[in-house]
């Protein structure tokens, strides 16, 4: 994966400087002047499978929280709505449990 990520810097790098060249050459074919920043933004292939499952396996060693395992569990968009949706089923699973009498 190393190389890979050489490969990526040399070619990112590559891309900004063609980019700040069009960029500059523009600006002074139309004769502006203006500060800028060419920035590109790298996103990698996730197997969320393989996520979902390093997650798990972190949370039940104990490296992970069960807090911080719901921030980065790729299917969670708001950790906050997904603990109250737990604690509501938590609450109908108990409503639904029969109770145990006592007997004297």
């Amino acid at each position: 994966m190393m190389d890979l990520d050489l490969k990526t810097d040399a070619f990112e790098t590559n891309c900004i400087e063609f980019c700040t060249n069009i960029i500059n050459l523009y600006l002074e074919i139309a004769n502006k002047q203006t500060d800028f920043t060419v920035n590109f933004v790298r996103n990698q292939l996730v197997n969320d499978d393989e996520l979902i499952t390093e997650i798990i396996d972190s949370v039940n060693a104990g490296l992970m929280s069960r807090e911080t395992a719901m921030q980065r569990h790729p299917l969670i968009d708001d950790v906050k709505l997904e603990k109250e949706l737990l604690d509501e089923e938590d609450m109908q699973k108990f409503e639904q449990q029969p109770m145990i009498e006592e007997e004297e």
